[in-house]
């Protein structure tokens, strides 16, 4: 288990709200963070996914 700020992540996966909060910034700009791969991403049906190992890199 791995502690982000006040998340808990159980998984080697997170979600963008997820980033959001670990950065305090907007979803707006974790989604730009994805668009211009500052923050490698892959897409699962709607929703972006970030894998953990790359997020704390």
């Amino acid at each position: 288990m791995i502690r982000i700020a006040w998340i808990t992540v159980t998984a080697a996966i997170i979600v963008i709200m997820e980033v959001v909060a670990y950065l305090k910034t907007t979803e707006r700009t974790a989604y730009h963070l994805v668009a211009d791969r500052q923050i490698p991403a892959f897409k699962v049906e709607k929703s972006w996914r970030i894998l953990y190992k790359d997020f704390e890199a």
